[in-house]
């Protein structure tokens, strides 16, 4: 192969190491040219190598010998003068010979004291014309070899490089060469302890300097170049580097091998920040086993081949304030670039965080998978602008995070199928995604699917639209149990208590510049709250359309309905929810079965139906009703209590249950029946039993006022007229079945009657003041003008009253009765359910005349004072316990006919057809109506529910004897009947 052909074969590696050679060369070939030294000889070389190089040329000397000298030699760009040469020679020393059979005329060139300037600014740089003189074609005719000289030896040589913004220095460099031809050489280039020094606006804070190690070698033969190079500037920079350049195809083609290579000075970051886009800063770059397979084909530069393992110490990505990611980076990559480029490798944050991917790149599409093992939620946090790092925290239970993707890009359709794997402990929540995006005449649609089940519940959503205008998710519902998700997704119940599934359909609407249009249409199976289970055989029903501003955050809508036959049946309408802190805000109505909210406060036997109005606020801590209003004309708790039929209950105030505290608030508090019956309260609270804590309520204060019409509606009486009552406290409070706080009641009533003309009272007036809640006795008067019971008239009354926890004591209560006097002291269990009274009577001078006359027993006349004791026990259930003790001993008679009836019933057996007892009974009794007696006694007492004893009248010729045995219920009704 001739020269002319190696010479184009290597033509595209040689020019640059042509004309690297030829500039001493033609210093050789001009300078041999000479005769001698001094002015001439100088300017005509300057002239020559300004019109050869395109440059202005400055030689200080030339000694025309062998070696031949030149001195101080300077290279300047012409149309960059502004600036200093670009280079500088102290001295040049050729030796040559001139033998005409020599195939090599120039033995040795060595340069002493090389300086070189590479400067730059916007318009110009002084390094043009020799970018110029490179690129020019060679000479084909131009024999080379015989001027190549043998051995080049540069001493000295010292270099900087100015652009605006940064400058570097460097000196103490040094290169020699063994130039076998044109075709094939060995250079040595480096400094054992080269100095270099840089300022740059990247990195402020003065100048920078490292004194290290370089070196070089380069080997060449024909197209084939070796290159083997070793760096050691300590932290700016530690390499081991291999490149080969040869013919590939017909082509040039440069393997790459750099076995190790460290940076870790600061500079590189900031470099590395200035030119890429997105900022990616750097401590520490470790590279090994590095390779680069490139192929410099007709059609551009083509990679076929590339393999990179590294580390960086720590690595921040993205803006400096808010980077994407901070922390240590690894990488593994490798791949082929062919007709179709692939790609594949591993990417490793931390120690066990990876992320694996493969990508294959044709001419029509794209082609890759994606592999993320699970991740630890602290890292990917890490991965996340700061200002984001907080969304993961709203998922608290979240360990982790995997999962595998494909891509497929066509040139009109991107299809990504992904499986996302969030770990929660020991289990693991699988997102299967499908999204698809496609270009079609109404522009780039898009179509989302995924598919979400948790304890076999679903929630399956279609995301369709246009990019750019509106897209529209539809969401379908199946058995999913709101609280088990957010317990799941949040660590915390959304709505503390709530169960039960719900089913059916949410469809989301999103348009440009317009808030979030909700549509939901929901039933609820099996609700419940707490405790409560709602009853009714048919689901809740919920639906409502709503609106979510993204600007302000919240969700707006105009109505929402919620309904359960017999439960609940509300709508809210003007609400809106503050999705930051969770809180909704709405004006509601409902009709409401207290079934549900009897189960709720463990009050079980409440029981009816209430309609309520208000303004609604919920969030994570309480559920408010402002402006509350209720009626219910059937509210009703046991048997013992309930809205008389035909009365309406009225509550208005403000009402919030804390969820936490489990309390129930009513502030201020005011409810009526019908007209007549008002309670006001400031506040009333109503603490729900806990594991520890018992059901108890507090008001304060309290006022209760009613013109005892209600009592009448209950049956507690059954008239009155012109009554009114007061009960009133500071603070009364209920707790583990006990009142406690200060209380007073004020009654009074111009006529009163109790049920079954048990008694009626006119003039009525009671007062008094108790606190069951501490161990002192409450006090109080009762007094009425007259009364009667069971029809008995008594005269004024006037007492005093005495409360402990259990009874209600009346003591020393004085009356006058049929012209004596009556003297009690009773006693009531007010907490016994029976009601159980008992009471001690002391008689006496009762006038038996007026007795006669007021009753008018049939066939009875009496005359006589009486007096005595009586105690007895009654109740609900009647009387329990009986003791009478009467003695009649002043002016005691009874009319004749009653004594014989009573004697001949005695003696009735032996008196049928006895004329001589008749006789007797006659003689005894007497001819005056009234039979006197010396003395009558009354004992009586109680035997399995019967009133048993004797009435005994005695005198010195007659006694007579009664046995009484009598049901109670009997003696009541014998003693109305005469009352009557």
């Amino acid at each position: 192969m001739s020269a002319k052909e190696k010479s184009r074969r290597g033509r595209g590696c040689r020019r640059v190491l042509l004309w690297t050679l030829l500039v001493p060369l033609m210093l050789v070939v001009l300078t041999v040219g000479l005769l001698g030294t001094g002015i001439p000889q100088r300017e005509s070389l300057q002239r020559l190598l300004a019109s050869q190089l395109k440059a202005e040329v400055q030689v200080g000397s030339v000694t025309l010998r062998n070696p031949l000298v030149i001195q101080s030699l300077a290279l300047t760009d012409r149309a960059a003068q502004m600036y200093a040469p670009l280079m500088r020679v102290d001295a040049i020393e050729t030796r040559y010979r001139w033998e005409r059979d020599s195939p090599r005329h120039i033995e040795s060139v060595a340069l002493d004291g090389v300086q070189v300037s590479l400067r730059g600014g916007p318009q110009f740089n002084n390094y043009q014309f020799l970018y110029d003189l490179l690129t020019a074609p060679a000479n084909p005719d131009l024999e080379v070899d015989p001027w190549i000289p043998e051995h080049l030896q540069v001493d000295d040589l010292w270099a900087e490089i100015l652009y605006p913004g940064y400058e570097v220095r460097m000196d103490n460099m040094a290169a020699a060469a063994r130039l076998y031809s044109l075709e094939a050489g060995h250079l040595s280039f480096g400094a054992e302890e080269l100095a270099i020094a840089w300022r740059s606006e990247l990195m402020p804070g003065g100048p920078q300097s490292h004194v290290g190690r370089l070196k070089l070698d380069l080997d060449w033969e024909g197209s084939d170049v070796a290159v083997a190079t070793e760096v050691d500037f300590g932290r700016l920079a530690q390499l081991e580097a291999q490149v080969a350049l040869s013919t590939r195809e017909g082509a040039p083609y440069l393997d790459v091998t750099v076995p190790t290579a460290v940076l870790d000075d600061p500079l590189w970051s900031a470099i590395l920040v200035e030119h890429l886009p997105t900022p990616i800063r750097f401590d520490t770059l470790s590279l090994s086993e590095v390779r680069l397979g490139l192929h410099a084909l007709e059609s551009g530069l083509r990679v076929d081949a590339a393999e990179l393992d590294g580390t960086v110490s720590r690595v921040s990505i993205g803006p400096d304030e808010a980077p994407y990611y901070e922390g240590p980076l690894q990488m593994a990559l490798h791949g082929s670039y062919g007709d179709a480029t692939s790609v594949e490798g591993q990417l490793t944050l931390e120690e066990g965080l990876a992320l694996n991917g493969q990508i294959t790149v044709a001419d029509d599409g794209l082609t890759g998978t994606v592999e993320l093992p699970p991740w630890p939620k602290g890292v990917i946090q890490a991965l996340l602008p700061e200002a984001y790092r907080g969304t993961l925290d709203v998922f608290a239970p979240l360990d982790g995070l995997g999962g595998t993707a494909t891509v497929e890009q066509r040139p009109d359709m991107l299809d990504v199928k992904a499986s996302l794997d969030a770990r929660f402990g020991e289990e693991v929540m699988a997102i299967p995604m499908a999204l698809q995006m496609a270009t079609t005449p109404e522009g780039e649609t898009l179509e989302v699917d995924t598919d979400l089940t948790l304890d076999k519940a679903t929630v399956k959503t279609k995301v369709t639209g246009i990019l750019g205008g509106a897209l529209e998710a539809r969401s379908t519902l199946g058995d999913v149990m709101v609280n088990a998700w957010t317990n799941r997704l949040l660590g915390k119940e959304m709505v503390p208590g709530l169960g039960g599934k719900l089913t059916g359909r949410v469809d989301v609407t999103i348009a440009p510049e317009a808030p979030l249009e909700i549509d939901v249409e929901l039933t609820g199976t099996d609700l419940a709250y707490d405790t409560l289970v709602l009853p009714g055989e048919g689901p809740a029903s919920i639906s409502g359309r709503m609106k979510y501003s993204l600007e302000s955050g919240d969700v707006r809508g105009n109505k929402l309905h919620v309904s359960q036959e017999s439960v609940i049946d509300l709508v809210a309408n003007d609400w809106h929810m503050l999705t930051d802190s969770l809180k909704v805000v709405a004006a509601a109505e409902t009709h409401l079965s207290l079934d549900a909210v009897a189960t709720l406060f463990e009050l079980s036997s409440l029981y009816g139906n209430a309609d309520i109005a208000g303004g609604i606020q919920i969030d994570d801590k309480a559920f408010r009703l402002s402006g509350f209003t209720a009626s219910s004309r059937d509210l009703g708790y046991t048997d013992d209590w309930s809205v008389p039929y035909g009365s309406t209950l009225t509550l208005d105030g403000n009402l919030a249950y804390d969820y936490d505290a489990r309390r129930l608030s009513f502030t201020p508090g005011n409810a009526r029946i019908d007209e007549g019956t008002t309670l006001q309260m400031d506040a009333f609270h109503m603490d729900m039993p806990g594991e520890t804590s018992p059901f108890t309520m507090t008001a304060t204060p309290l006022l209760l006022q009613s013109d005892l019409e209600l009592l009448k509606s209950y049956g507690f009486i059954t008239a009155v007229r012109e009554g009114k009552g007061t009960l009133s406290s500071e603070a009364l409070t209920f707790s583990e079945g006990n009142f406690g706080g200060q209380t007073r009641w004020d009654i009074v009533a111009e006529f009163l009657a109790l049920p079954d003309e048990m008694a009626e009272l006119n003039g009525l007036i009671t007062s008094g003041t108790y606190n069951p809640g501490n161990e002192e006795d409450g006090k109080g008067t009762v007094a009425a003008t007259s009364a009667s019971i069971y029809g008995m008239p008594f005269g004024a009354v006037k007492t005093g009253l005495r409360l402990d926890p259990t009874q209600l004591h009346c003591e020393a209560l004085e009356t006058t009765f049929l012209g004596g006097t009556v003297k009690l002291d009773g006693t009531l269990d007010y907490r016994d359910p029976m009601w159980k009274t008992s009471a001690d009577l002391r008689v006496a001078r009762i006038d038996l005349t007026e007795f006669t006359k007021t009753f008018e027993p049939p066939d009875v006349v009496l005359t006589g004072i009486v007096g005595g004791n009586v105690t007895m026990t009654v109740s609900t259930e009647g009387l329990e316990a009986l003791d009478v003790d009467m003695e009649a001993t002043e002016g005691l008679t009874l009319n004749r006919s009653m004594v014989r009836q009573i004697l001949m019933s005695q003696y009735v057996n032996d008196a049928v057809g006895n004329k001589s007892v008749q006789k007797i009974i006659e003689k005894v009794i007497g001819d005056d109506e009234q039979r006197p007696f010396d003395r009558a006694i009354l004992e009586l007492g109680m035997e399995d529910g019967l009133i048993v004893g004797v009435a005994r009248l005695e005198s010195k010729s007659l006694d007579v004897t009664v046995d009484i045995s009598a049901q109670p219920s009997a003696l009541l009704e014998a003693i109305r009947s005469s009352t009557e």
